[in-house]
């Protein structure tokens, strides 16, 4: 049986976290989330050792999340540990590419959000027996958002201005959507700022969560320009502004799909998402900036074409546990030990039967106490995982060996000795597709 532990290091990976451990647990599948704390590294692998977590998904946020899967293959090797790219786009700005570059290094799979990016190609570090595309983006409130801006988005505009001591005179109510990585507080937040000018727009600065942790340097730059600082939740300012700008953000789509103008702001014309499908225009000078922002309109929504571009998948929820068995496979059954079954399972099972027959005679010999955890389960988990064992049904499956009992060692151990009296193993190519 399943059980996944979600850890979370970002927002974004935060609130695909929340979603996906609710359609987890709708599906009667044992999953909770935490968030990632770096100060207790070994807790929480001590904790997925000890309860039975069979995978471990944490977003790639933090580089120090890279120790916690590290500590989790020594303690629980038999677990699937998963780097979760919550990001659409493949081509990021800032550390987030090379955050992902060391987690993935030490994960067992990668699991996209956008499950275009699955394809070999992006991100040419992760391997393709590591890639698994999800197809989910989080579209859930942004219906609600639709909504709620037909409804009210002119109320809560001058209820915001009012709050802020400002004349409505009709001008464009204009929330920046910040960032919080290197090239935005250097250069993008520093370029956005030399455009404002005396724009007649009045401007609102909806903070990255982690920006005012990280020293506050676009707020301090911004607010000196006669920019507001809004205390609107994230959903709250997209039911309020006029324009959204931005620079780079994962959220960018919810921009374009809640049919808000959007504009792309900053030093340069990176890739993105928006810009790639010609949805939104990108200003990297004042005039220019000028001059786009006083032609923005609300225009129809290409919805399909967003989400195409963001490979979402119809039933995702579905299409995750699978991928969760699939990743369970893979982890039993390692791709060099199929192909070597396939041609020459003969052999093969004469390799791996002599192999099972030491370890039973050591498991025999000293007490489940004596022999580390993680080794033992390790070797069980190699030996047994391309194997079939006729006499044991509780093995037995279709396509895979569910091994429900894993982090249970006196059992592990009991079961391996019953397994030495009936030594009659022949090795099977696995049915299984990777």
């Amino acid at each position: 049986m399943m059980n996944v532990l979600f850890i979370t290091a970002h927002p974004a990976g935060q609130e695909h976290f929340s979603i996906l451990n609710q359609e987890l647990s709708k599906q009667k599948i044992p999953a909770q989330e935490w968030v990632f704390d770096s100060n207790n590294i070994e807790a929480a692998a001590q904790y997925v050792s000890n309860y039975g977590i069979t995978h471990l998904i944490v977003d790639v946020g933090n580089p120090q999340v890279a120790a916690l899967l590290e500590r989790v293959a020594i303690l629980s090797p038999q677990v699937c540990k998963v780097a979760y790219y919550d990001n659409p786009e493949s081509q990021v700005p800032g550390a987030y590419l090379e955050n992902t570059r060391k987690i993935a290094e030490v994960a067992d799979f990668v699991l996209f959000a956008n499950s275009n990016l699955a394809n070999e190609g992006p991100l040419p570090f992760i391997p393709p027996e590591k890639r698994f595309g999800l197809g989910f983006y989080p579209m859930g409130e942004i219906d609600g958002i639709i909504r709620d801006r037909s409804m009210y988005q002119e109320e809560r505009r001058a209820l915001f201005l009012q709050e802020q001591g400002i004349e409505d005179k009709g001008q464009p109510l204009v929330f920046y959507f910040g960032g919080a990585n290197s090239d935005y507080y250097e250069k993008a937040a520093p370029a956005f700022a030399s455009f404002i000018g005396s724009n007649k727009a009045t401007f609102v600065l909806q903070q990255h969560p982690r920006a005012m942790k990280e020293g506050d340097r676009d707020g301090t730059l911004l607010v000196e320009k006669g920019v507001i600082r809004s205390a609107l939740s994230f959903k709250e300012a997209l039911e309020t502004c006029d324009v959204a700008l931005f620079y780079q953000t994962s959220a960018a789509a919810k921009f374009a799909l809640c049919g808000i103008p959007v504009l792309k702001v900053g030093h340069d014309t990176s890739p993105d998402l928006l810009t790639d499908l010609n949805i939104c225009r990108s200003a990297t000078n004042r005039s220019t900036f000028v001059a786009e922002l006083s032609k923005l309109q609300p225009k129809p929504v290409e919805r399909q074409k967003i989400l195409d571009r963001l490979g979402v998948l119809e039933k995702w929820n579905q299409r995750l546990v699978e991928l969760l068995h699939q990743m369970t496979d893979r982890k039993l059954y390692p791709r060099h030990v199929k192909e070597a079954i396939c041609k020459n399972p003969e052999e093969t099972a004469f390799i791996l039967s002599k192999s099972f027959d030491q370890m039973v005679a050591t498991l025999k010999q000293i007490s489940a106490d004596e022999i580390p955890k993680a080794k033992a389960l390790a070797f069980f988990t190699a030996l047994l995982g391309p194997l079939y064992i006729p006499t044991l049904d509780r093995f037995k499956h279709p396509n895979r060996i569910v091994i429900d009992f894993a982090s249970d060692f006196t059992t592990f151990t009991e079961i391996a000795k019953e397994a030495a009296e009936s030594i009659a193993f022949t090795a099977t190519p696995s049915s299984q597709e990777d």
